[in-house]
């Protein structure tokens, strides 16, 4: 029969080691902390805010896109170039399945709440297909269920002069993010 060793003890002669409810709060600590560096990471890292913005973009444009193809009614995005702001549209329906005139694009409701570009990050001009390129104001884009509407294009720059573009087809569906200034080619619709 082998004999047991003994258990470590602490200075008190308690067992030596952390009690899981020690280990749970120190977690919690620092994962509180991680989060306030990672939320703010964008002002450390050139380039990053403006990536973040053109991605938020990206995806609000593709929810307005599936919005109007999954639910056969229009959507609208409405940018604010000055604000440096966006904001989804859509329908509102009563309880007979009617449209409800709404204060948006189209009469178009708001689709919850407006989104900001990141600091330091600014809207240089949208482009839509076929209109003259918008550099300061208002801008309605309106997504159709049968996707021949929404083709355009955003610009944004960052305080380091540095650009991004998000390039929507309204004939393939895709809204890209790229670095630079993107272009319409001659059959995108």
């Amino acid at each position: 029969m082998r004999a047991r060793a003994p258990a470590r003890a602490s200075f008190a002669g308690q067992p030596a080691g952390f009690t899981m409810i020690e280990l749970i709060v120190v977690l919690a600590v620092m994962a509180l902390a991680l989060s306030f560096v990672v939320t703010r990471i964008d002002h450390l890292i050139p380039g990053e805010g403006l990536k973040a913005s053109a991605r938020e973009i990206a995806s609000t444009i593709e929810l307005a896109r599936a919005g109007a193809a999954s639910q056969g009614r229009i959507r609208a995005i409405r940018y604010d170039l000055e604000a440096g702001s966006w904001r989804l549209f859509a329908p509102l329906l009563d309880e007979y399945g009617q449209e409800v005139p709404g204060p948006g694009p189209w009469g178009l409701h708001p689709a919850g709440p407006a989104q900001w570009l990141h600091e330091g990050v600014r809207f240089v001009a949208i482009q839509p297909m076929g209109l003259d390129l918008q550099r300061g104001g208002e801008l309605a884009v309106r997504f159709d269920p049968l996707a021949i509407e929404g083709s355009h294009i955003v610009y944004l720059e960052n305080r380091d002069g540095e650009r991004f573009s998000i390039k929507y087809n309204a004939l393939t569906g895709l809204a890209e993010a790229v670095e630079g200034e993107a272009v319409f080619e001659g059959s995108e619709g």
